[in-house]
């Protein structure tokens, strides 16, 4: 077996439809029919719970890259909570026990802080029902619900409906009470305008108490017409009582970025925005870990790719080149070696600086020829064991939504793969071509001709080239979905005759792309 290996990620590059939506069907990439009439080619799924994503939710460059990396699929925070509070697993973490202990202890009350939504981007209302059964199961007597409203639901005035499930939910458990509520403009605001993070911390303190009603609350905010990510605080009467010392206070929020903010006025030693009260004894538990900064105790951990493909690689001894121009740089180097900033023994990453343009759809060729340049160049010195390469071309064109820009990406990218399969033929180098995500096959509308500028469900290519893969099959226009991203990385250890790991779950596809 072969013991070099070339890697290509065609970031953005999907499956779509054979119609005028597609730039790719369009473009018609020579080196992608060249490579189904002698090689093989298969299909990946890279979006949803395939990736460790929601169901049905479309991929990204940085979950389709670490996918890759790690060989297996490391589940993002939604599913991987999700999951556990349907395996009962939730019920026993030890973060979130520590935090009902806390208040029966020093019979104190538990808050929970967090996004009141039905969309499942930052929080999710499943989670927070969770929580509430857990405060139930322990015998927790007093919990104050700290609830930010939304405003992003597609349904009307959807935070009507989701009070209504909170105060349904608060009956049926038997304990809780909602003390305050506020615009995620306050709560979750991520853009270093303090004052608004100060009057939402303010609002958890009981700093700006208002006796009113759910009621009155939502007749006020609709009756002007006003956003609901836009509510201002609101604390449910003096019985609400602050935050204080002996309480246990959890974050809820499983995004980090947006709550980042108001979860540092409690937990920066040096915190120095606004005024704030000084805690002796406060317990203070976020879902996942916000920041590195912050000494808190998380309850969910992100999970880690402990043994990743550079990591086996070099292991092994063997030479990584790692290339992508400063659009993508990151993902063939962070994301890829598993959220690790140091590069791995042997590994030589190359950054390509990107054009300094704001639209690159004005240059839609971007650097695949300063990319495809050093990896032919590579490959003909036989210099490395490994070659990592991405093309930003197809995704960061297709974002503009500029059908004719995403198809002069796509045909830039071609010529660059014509050459390094070339290159790869004459030293019989394998090469696998894959993507990270769908994007560029879809930037119409099918049924309306509109515009498209986000990333897609669809599945992705795997493309085999070598002569083990001569005639390996799969010569259908689409071609059959047969494994997922974290397949790939098996599949490169294969071919560089190494042993896969027993971290990595995922499956080698040599045999299948060989089609025996």
């Amino acid at each position: 077996m072969q013991k070099k290996c070339v890697l290509i990620i065609l970031d953005g590059w999907g499956i779509g439809r054979h119609d005028f939506s597609n730039p790719i069907y369009i473009a018609k990439p020579k080196v992608v029919e060249h490579i189904k009439n002698t090689y093989s080619a298969a299909a990946l799924q890279a979006s949803g719970i395939a990736v460790g994503l929601p169901w049905e939710e479309e991929g990204s460059s940085e979950v389709g890259h670490l996918t890759i990396g790690a060989g297996k699929v490391l589940y993002q925070h939604y599913p991987r909570i999700s999951m556990a509070v349907r395996s009962q697993e939730f019920y026993k973490n030890e973060v979130l026990l520590q935090a009902t202990k806390k208040t029966k202890d020093n019979q104190s009350t538990l808050h929970y802080v967090g996004l009141l939504s039905d969309e499942n981007s930052h929080a999710s209302f499943e989670h927070l029902m969770a929580l509430m059964e857990l405060a139930k199961r322990e015998g927790v007597k007093k919990v104050n619900l700290h609830l930010f409203s939304d405003g992003s639901s597609k349904k009307p005035q959807a935070l009507k409906g989701l009070l209504e499930r909170v105060d349904n939910l608060i009956k049926e458990k038997g304990v809780g009470r909602v003390a305050t509520i506020c615009g995620r403009y306050y709560g979750m605001d991520q853009d270093g305008h303090w004052d608004r993070t100060k009057r939402a911390y303010q609002t958890l303190m009981a700093r700006e108490a208002t006796n009113t009603s759910f009621e009155a609350v939502l007749s006020d905010l609709y009756s002007q017409s006003r956003g609901e990510d836009l509510l201002p605080p609101y604390v449910f009467g003096p019985e609400a009582g602050p935050i204080r010392d002996g309480d246990a206070v959890v974050f809820f929020n499983f995004r980090e970025d947006s709550i980042r903010q108001l979860a540092s006025s409690f937990l920066l030693p040096n915190f120095d925005k606004f005024e704030r009260k000084i805690f002796a004894d406060l317990f203070v538990a976020t879902f996942t870990d916000y920041s590195d900064q912050f000494s808190a105790p998380v309850a969910f951990e992100q999970e880690g790719a402990d043994n990743p493909l550079g990591k086996v690689l070099a292991d092994a001894g063997k030479t990584q080149m790692l290339i992508a121009e400063t659009e993508k740089y990151a993902h063939v180097t962070y994301f890829f070696n598993g959220y690790r900033d140091e590069q791995f023994e042997g590994q030589f990453p190359v950054l390509i600086p990107s054009n300094n343009i704001s639209r690159h759809e004005n240059s839609p060729e971007m650097k695949a020829e300063e990319i495809g340049n050093r990896v032919v160049q590579a490959i003909e010195d036989q210099s490395y064991d490994f070659i990592l390469a991405n093309f930003a071309n197809p995704d960061v064109v297709a974002h503009s939504g500029n059908f004719d820009a995403t198809v002069k990406a796509i045909e830039a990218v071609d010529e660059q793969l014509e050459k390094i399969v070339k290159a790869c033929e004459a030293v019989d180098m394998p090469l696998l071509i894959t993507s990270d995500h769908g994007n560029a096959e879809a930037v119409l509308d099918p049924m309306t001709g509109e515009k498209q500028t986000k990333h897609d469900a669809n599945p992705v290519p795997i493309y085999a080239v070598g002569s083990i893969f001569e005639g390996g099959g799969f010569q259908d226009k689409k071609p059959a979905v047969l494994g997922i991203l974290s397949d790939v990385a098996p599949t490169v250890l294969e071919l560089m005759g190494l042993e896969k790991p027993k971290e990595m779950t995922g499956k080698s596809l040599v045999h299948v792309l060989r089609g025996i």
